[in-house]
């Protein structure tokens, strides 16, 4: 198993059909949110302290048993999807953006998969989130999921057997050797002569904003006003900086002279 995950609007759907281009992937359609809404939630309906807890809404069972029957009826279903899709795959591929948050039981449950988390300039995710009728309202809001989803991922990371970093700008800038990269490390073939699909497939607009449709980076810079940027930095600055990106208040749009 492999989990694509990263904050919603870090190009995870982009990444995951690149990695889908490799005849020895295939990929489970959609956002299964089966581990980060359904596995999660059930684990609230158990306690594993003691078998004589009158706990209302909660039945004794010991995590180890959870943790296997939860590997079960996943294995099941991604299984079983990957068999009808191409039982000939060796990499089965799940994406849930959500998972981001969610890492710590992932790893319970898949000890022995690949996690590949999808980091992007927080600027931009702040930007597209906010573009979207389902995302949030305002940039506060938005820095907010951006700061907790990377943060809570990375500091998941070191519990996990194998987890990789990826940057959606180092894809971005160079397709074709970071993904063949990632098919490395998924202890695939390089398969070079899939090098003309995948920087097709890269530049290939889907899942866009219909107000910026590129395929690109930089987009926010411009958009907000200064205390917009003012609250991005804020919030976002200090893993902005980390990360190795900028401020936000470089590309703070001045309001035009209404005098």
């Amino acid at each position: 198993m492999v989990f694509v995950v990263g904050v919603h609007r870090s190009g995870t759907n982009w990444l995951v059909r690149l990695l889908g281009l490799h005849p020895d992937v295939v990929v489970i359609p959609g956002e299964t949110h089966l581990i980060s809404h359904g596995i999660d939630g059930l684990q609230a309906r158990f306690q594993h302290g003691l078998p004589t807890s009158a706990n209302t809404g909660t039945v004794y069972l010991a995590r180890d048993t959870f943790l296997d029957l939860a590997r079960t009826m996943c294995d099941t279903a991604f299984g079983g999807v990957a068999a009808a899709l191409d039982p000939s795959a060796g990499r089965i591929v799940e994406h849930t953006p959500y998972n981001v948050e969610h890492l710590e039981l992932l790893g319970q449950i898949y000890p022995d998969a690949t996690v590949i988390h999808l980091i992007r300039d927080g600027r931009d995710v702040i930007r597209s989130l906010v573009a979207m009728d389902w995302g949030p309202s305002t940039v506060t809001e938005a820095a907010h999921h951006w700061v907790r989803g990377v943060s809570r991922a990375r500091a998941a990371a070191p519990a996990l057997a194998s987890y990789h970093e990826v940057r959606y700008e180092e894809i971005l800038a160079d397709p074709v050797g970071a993904v063949k990269a990632l098919y490395e490390t998924l202890g695939l073939e390089r398969h070079e002569d899939l090098g003309p699909q995948i920087s097709d497939e890269a530049a290939r607009p889907f899942n866009t904003d219909a107000r910026d449709p590129r395929v690109g980076q930089g987009k926010w810079e411009g958009v907000w006003s200064p205390a917009e940027a003012g609250a991005v930095s804020d919030i976002a600055g200090p893993l902005l900086l980390e990360l190795g990106y900028g401020t936000a208040t470089a590309g703070a749009r001045v309001p035009p002279d209404l005098g």
